[in-house]
């Protein structure tokens, strides 16, 4: 039988990802693809879509979100905390304000980080497997790893023994024990860094 991970536990998880420093920093970034920029009115536009409800945001297009525009646009495979370094650079500011105002950005929308996958992929937890490890190590990122790994071996197991419900739940028991302290864990360390 084909098994495949249910795709809210990647959102569950994705929750998380976003608010790790050491996570989110060292992952690529684009812009929102439905950005539209008006000189004219000194606005930038961008489309939200939050639990399939979708809306237009508008925010101001002061110098620095047309500085971080550009540099996004000619720096297709930056990583979050190059573009933080690179504005620390070009904007008259220090990093530590720098981090908020392009962690504001990314909270609007503007800005958005690449999973590597996405809920809707079939195989979403092997890409995951496949490109996490090239993230630096961090206590998150081995958390992350570890419940991934469980995941899939938990669905290739499940695949396995078709027919054999003692042994499916048993599996089911397992798995959920280490997702739910997979998350614990990762929660702790989300307040840990606030």
């Amino acid at each position: 039988s084909f098994i495949r991970i249910n795709n809210v536990i990647f959102q569950i998880l994705r929750n998380y990802l976003v608010q790790i420093e050491e996570i989110y920093e060292s992952l690529k970034i684009s812009l929102n693809p439905s950005l539209v920029t008006n000189d004219d009115e000194g606005k930038c536009k961008i489309l939200i879509n939050k639990n399939n409800f979708e809306y237009f945001h508008s925010f101001e297009n002061n110098s620095v979100v047309s500085f971080i525009i550009n540099f996004c646009n000619e720096n297709p495979n930056i990583i979050y905390s190059d573009l933080v370094k690179v504005c620390a650079e070009n904007i008259d500011a220090n990093e530590e304000e720098i981090k908020k105002y392009v962690k504001k950005l990314f909270n609007i929308g503007l800005i958005e980080l690449d999973y590597f996958a996405s809920g809707t992929d079939i195989d979403w937890i092997e890409k995951l497997i496949v490109k996490f490890p090239n993230i630096p190590d961090s206590e998150p990122k081995n958390i992350v790893i570890n419940l991934l790994r469980t995941l899939n071996d938990a669905k290739n197991s499940y695949e396995n023994n078709f027919g054999k419900i003692n042994e499916r739940r048993q599996i089911l028991d397992q798995t959920y024990k280490v997702f739910k302290q997979s998350i614990f864990s990762l929660k702790k360390l989300t307040k840990s860094s606030e």
